[in-house]
Order: C-alpha cells, then structure tokens, then sequence
C-alpha cells in the first residue's frame, strides 16, 4: 500500500509570512579625511583682507608696487662711471599685493581675471621677494657684476635673522651690439610671513630689514619702512 504524505500549514489569522529583507546600506556620515600619523589637519584660514578689492586695483592697473634699488653713496657715486653697476634691487609682495599685480598683469594681456584665477598658493601668508642682481652699466664694468646667493630678513636691531622657506634662482643677461654678454643670476625669495610680522612687532615702527648676499660675498640692506609697509597694506 502507498502512504502519502501530506503537510499541513495552519495559518493564524491577521498573521504574514514574510520574506528576510534585502540588507538597506545607509549613506556613510560625512567626514573628513584621518590624519596620517603626525599630521593634524588644519582648516584654511581666511585672508585678512578684501579679495575684490584686490583684483579691483589690479583690473584698474593700480596695484601696489614696491620696488627698491641700491641708492648707497658708493652707487651714486659711480653713477656717471662707464665702470659702475647698478646695485642689487628688490620686489616685494604682500599676498594682498601680489594678487593685485597678478590681476593688473592679466589685465594688460587682455585677459580676464577673476577668483577663479587665485590659487591656494596665491593667498598663502608669504612675504614674496623678487631679487634681481647686480648688473653692470656697460661691458667694461661686467668683472664687476655679482648674482644672487641667499637673503633675509632681520629686525630693525639686527640681533635675530628669518630664513627664507624657498630660494628660486633666475638668470637674467645684458648684451651690446658686438655680441658680448653678460649673465648674471637674481632670485625668487619666499618668506614665513607671521614671522617676518613678528621681526616687524619688535620695532616701534614696525620696520625691518632685507639683507641680499651676493655671490662674491657683498652684501646690500634694505630698509623696509612704514610708508613701504603702508604699500604692502601690512601696517
């Protein structure tokens, strides 16, 4: 004889059988990404001053410029000599000034120069010095002419010096009309600019010093003052 067998399901009123749900993955708090060991991530401060109004002047071509050459006697005293040089000079640029000049350069190449246009490193807290070097009048002084080697910045009492974070060397040449030349090198200089600010709090004026040497080991100080801070918009 066959035996079948058979099940029975009972179902229990207002009772539902259901299915094992399809895992819901949840979208993952927002954060922000773990520090490498011994690094501390660090939000970006704002600037401590009005963008636009920055590239304003430079679109205007009004942007703060700065510049300062060797006016030492033994310069101007060799002013009128075939055998004279003309001295170490400097650019300097506040992060304020800076975009400024670089929006009054787009400006004269009839380019467009917005926000947009600034980096990261265009509002970094640099003290920018562009040094040129010692270049001679003419070519019987060109024994004479001297490149760039280092620079810093020290306080109005000379007892404490800043280094510079980077050095970029550039090559800058003079010729004649016979084809002599002569080739000399100046400098990208980048300073800390929180301590050349701190150097500057040391003097009741908040003057400062940019000390260039040279490769043949002169040396050339320059001033900075409270007009030419009033310029970089740092004081």
């Amino acid at each position: 004889m066959r035996v079948l067998a058979s099940i029975l399901v009972i179902f229990v009123p207002g009772s539902v059988l259901a299915q094992p749900a399809d895992p819901v993955e949840t979208p993952a708090a927002a954060s922000s990404p773990a520090p490498t060991p011994g690094q501390t991530l660090v939000e970006p401060e704002r600037p401590a001053f009005d963008i636009d109004a920055a590239i304003a002047r430079g679109v205007a071509k009004k942007a703060d410029e700065l510049l300062l050459t060797d006016n030492s006697f033994g310069k101007l005293l060799m002013a009128g000599s075939e055998f004279g040089t003309e001295g170490f000079s400097i650019r300097i640029y506040s992060p304020e000034t800076w975009i400024a000049m670089r929006a009054e350069e787009a400006t004269r190449k009839y380019m467009r120069f917005t926000r947009e246009n600034i980096t990261p490193e265009d509002l970094a807290p640099l003290l920018r010095v562009t040094v040129y070097p010692d270049m001679p009048k003419n070519m019987k002084a060109r024994g004479l002419a001297d490149s760039v080697k280092h620079a810093v910045v020290r306080d109005a009492g000379k007892t404490e010096a800043v280094q510079p974070i980077n050095i970029e060397q550039f090559d800058e040449s003079r010729s004649n009309l016979f084809g002599a030349e002569v080739k000399r090198a100046g400098a990208h200089v980048t300073f800390d600019l929180e301590e050349v600010m701190r150097l500057s709090a040391k003097d009741p004026k908040g003057e400062f010093l940019i000390t260039i040497v040279g490769e043949s080991e002169s040396e050339k100080t320059f001033r900075i003052k409270e007009r030419h801070l009033a310029k970089l918009r740092l004081h």
